[in-house]
């Protein structure tokens, strides 16, 4: 079912396998959300991980860690990325928001490090001039494809940055 945590922290963990959502009209409301399944996944790409900002913030703060993918669509809201990992050679962090996608931090800490990282909102940025969100790839051979409907302002904090096939900003004249 829902979960609804509108003005506190909630953490989901699951040592042993992964965290998947398996009804898509289901989702988790929080003001700050933790999940881990450091031997597994956090959703798939057909069964992404939904989530919803409280409606009396309009953001919700993000961590999550995986063994190898991390899928997790915002339904409503701005998303702060706090930080995002998925830790094998092949991991892959896949965000999208129906708004922004922000550093929950203004600092220089890595936000999202895996290996293929995919950004995308509908009608807001990803990162901010003046916080971009930073990543780490490794290095990856198209490793960072990025849709926004506003600016896209990354980081790469370390090594080389292989840009894959999508990334765009939606043009405004």
């Amino acid at each position: 079912g829902d979960i609804k945590n509108p003005f506190g922290t909630t953490i989901i963990t699951n040592q042993n396998r992964g965290i998947r959502a398996l009804d898509s009209s289901k989702s988790i409301e929080s003001a700050t959300l933790s999940l881990a399944a450091p031997t597994g996944n956090l959703g798939t790409q057909a069964e992404p991980i939904k989530t919803r900002a409280p409606a009396q913030t309009s953001s919700m703060l993000l961590n999550a860690s995986a063994l190898d993918t991390v899928f997790v669509d915002q339904l409503s809201g701005t998303m702060n990325v706090c930080g995002v990992t998925a830790t094998s050679p092949a991991g892959k962090v896949s965000l999208k928001s129906v708004v922004s996608i922000l550093d929950a931090g203004a600092d220089s800490a890595t936000n999202i490090t895996a290996r293929s990282i995919d950004l995308t909102t509908l009608t807001g940025s990803i990162g901010t001039a003046a916080d971009p969100v930073e990543i780490e790839t490794g290095g990856a051979v198209a490793a960072l494809n990025a849709l926004a409907g506003g600016d896209i302002v990354l980081t790469e904090n370390a090594g080389l940055l292989m840009l894959g096939n999508g990334l765009d900003s939606v043009s405004k004249c």
